[in-house]
């Protein structure tokens, strides 16, 4: 997970989902990344993937984590 690395770009629509849905959830945005590696026969990592679900746009500007670069 990645806590505090982008922000929900429009809370209150958010809220417009019904009580169950949100209820699924911890917070008002998915802050999982999801790495897939690759290994050789020897174990050691040949490459890597990951995903991050984000709009570029909504990246703070104090946040070095991340920039609006990351899907670039």
């Amino acid at each position: 997970m990645l806590p505090d690395a982008h922000i929900n770009r429009s809370p209150e629509s958010y809220m417009n989902n019904p009580e169950v849905e949100r209820n699924q959830y911890d917070n008002n945005i998915d802050d999982t990344m999801t790495l897939l590696k690759i290994v050789d026969s020897a174990g050691n990592p040949f490459a890597m993937i990951n995903w991050y679900a984000l709009h570029a746009h909504v990246i703070e500007q104090d946040n070095h984590l991340v920039n609006s670069d990351n899907k670039g």
